[in-house]
């Protein structure tokens, strides 16, 4: 799931060099992890449910739901044959082949996947593979007239020009010409010339600050916040309402780069150019369809009413790196920013740029939007109990670049996922409930892909799914295990925690070391935040 001020640029890089290699192998080794307890928390909302029946007589023992598998002729838990039967090289290869080339959605490479996925859950054994798709509006950079981000002088003479066509390759795996232009899916196209101003996270506080404690009049400023807080989506909409003639987003050192750790590819840090790719798009799903399937033949709202009602918006909005960064922050030399404000830029935070300065910053935002068509791959085994409920587990696909974090990581482990549950199927395996394996097209852009298969069969997927566990992002170089869910899942994923062997040493268990790294305590009682 798109999470933009969590996002480094590991997640746009292949995993081909040399030290890629080497923290891939730890990654594998907790994606298997991550692995197991999704499959935990599964079959335990299977048994939850097995308990909670009036009789076995009605709903079958608790073999029938899916508890044990017999292998060699003899019945075992499935918790202890999964653990044996996981491969980290598995994942470690899927990893590889998910991420040889970009696949941005709606490219032919994003396709080709979706088609290889399907291929191996058909061979998997499947009960049902649906390649379903979808014709939906999507973003794009021009590659023959690329965004400029410019600095003049108050001759018109470009004094800086930003790193707007792409970023310098740091390994020789990124290197590929197929790699999309650093843009903001939908922002408006155009440009705009003033002087700037510093607002922060652009969050709606941010902005009260500046117009209401301040008095600051915004109007025809081209205003430069940092990613983080919230959703860049927000940001250019608040921008937009409150006057700015354009928004420049860039990475904060601070946030993505602190001070004392090593920058990719010698470290997990952003680089000095690495920047953040992402949507703008409010809504959720295909913007001219909103609550309805893209399917052919429905209703498209016309882009310009999608824009009129702020669901994208209509200034020019363009991401940098901190490097280019620090040369537009520095022509700020008015109003000392609040101590909050302070970033990492080797610069002194200001807010205002003044009548003073003369500089001018110049926008030329030309990405376009074309319909496209996306792939979701939906594969199912058939529960045997309870063959109408479904319990879901997905990932999208798609990656800005080459995903190599978000989202394969995830997909990698699900891919591994799914050739277990077909070993497990050639042993005549079932579980009690209807498992759903999904992979989701066009989520970077607004969970596009899942939102369009849910309004498609809504009817059906609403009373009869029991959960959905997502796995976007299996690995992200955290010391301890990271989950958030419905407060209805919190005992469930407890107890599954509790079944998983940990990985790392001086825990017997992954709720132990969740526990140890982030104890929160709540009526007396502590337990993993």
């Amino acid at each position: 799931m798109e999470n933009d001020e969590e996002k480094s640029l590991v997640g746009s890089t292949r995993v081909h060099s040399p030290k890629a290699k080497v923290h891939l192998l730890y990654a594998t080794i907790a994606a298997v992890s991550g692995f197991a307890i999704a499959f935990v928390i599964g079959l335990l909302v299977g048994k939850a449910a097995f308990r909670g029946a009036a009789s076995t007589s009605t709903l079958g023992s608790q073999a029938s739901w899916g508890a044990n598998v017999v292998d060699g002729g003899t019945s075992v838990p499935v918790l202890s044959w999964i653990d044996e039967q996981l491969l980290t090289t598995n994942i470690r290869n899927n990893l590889q082949s998910l991420t040889v080339l970009p696949h941005i959605a709606g490219s032919p490479q994003n396709m080709k996947l979706a088609q290889d996925i399907y291929t191996q859950w058909v061979n998997y054994g499947f009960d049902d593979v649906q390649l379903v798709n979808y014709s939906v509006l999507l973003s794009y950079p021009n590659t023959s007239n690329p965004n400029v981000l410019l600095l003049k002088n108050a001759t018109g003479d470009t004094i800086y020009s930003a790193h707007t066509a792409q970023e310098t390759p740091l390994t020789p795996g990124e290197n590929d010409s197929t790699v999309a232009m650093p843009f903001n899916a939908y922002s408006g196209s155009g440009s705009a010339t003033g002087r700037l101003v510093y607002v922060n996270y652009a969050t709606i506080d941010d902005f009260l600050y500046l117009t209401t404690n301040l008095s600051l009049n915004l109007t025809g400023r081209i205003c430069i916040a940092r990613y983080g807080a919230i959703y860049r989506g927000d940001k250019a909409h608040l921008a937009q309402t409150y006057g700015c003639s354009a928004l420049i987003i860039y990475s904060d050192p601070e946030d993505y780069a602190p001070s004392g750790t090593l920058v990719y590819p010698n470290g997990p840090s952003l680089p000095p150019y690495g920047l953040q790719r992402g949507s703008l798009l409010e809504p959720e799903g295909d913007p001219l369809t909103n609550l309805v399937p893209s399917l052919d033949g429905v209703f498209r709202e016309s882009y310009s009413s999608v824009m009129a009602s702020g669901g994208v918006p209509s200034i020019p909005v363009q991401p940098i790196g901190y490097g280019d960064a620090v040369y537009f922050m520095s022509q700020l030399d008015n109003i000392t920013a609040p101590n909050d404000w302070i970033g990492g830029l080797n610069v002194s935070y200001r807010i205002w740029q003044s009548e003073n300065n003369t500089n001018q910053a110049f926008i030329q935002v030309n990405n376009y939007q074309e319909q496209r068509t996306i792939y979701d791959v939906i594969g199912t085994i058939y529960g045997q109990v309870e063959p109408d409920q479904m319990v879901i587990l997905g990932n999208h696909r798609d990656a800005w670049v080459f995903g190599a974090v978000d989202p394969n990581s995830g997909t990698a482990v699900l891919q591994e996922m799914a050739r277990a549950f077909g070993t497990l199927r050639t042993k005549g395996w079932r579980p009690g409930r209807s498992i759903v394996l999904c992979s989701w097209d066009a989520e970077e852009y607004g969970l596009i892909g899942s939102t369009e298969w849910v309004e498609e069969r809504q009817k059906v997927i609403g009373p009869n799914t029991v959960a959905y566990i997502n796995v976007d992002i299996s690995v992200a170089g955290s010391t301890y295990l990271s989950i958030g869910a419905n407060p209805l899942l919190y005992q469930v994923i407890y107890s599954a925690a509790k079944m998983v062997k940990c990985p790392n040493q001086g825990f017997d268990t992954l709720y132990d070391e969740w526990l140890q790294y982030s104890p929160v305590t709540l009526n007396g009682t502590t337990r993993p935040e």
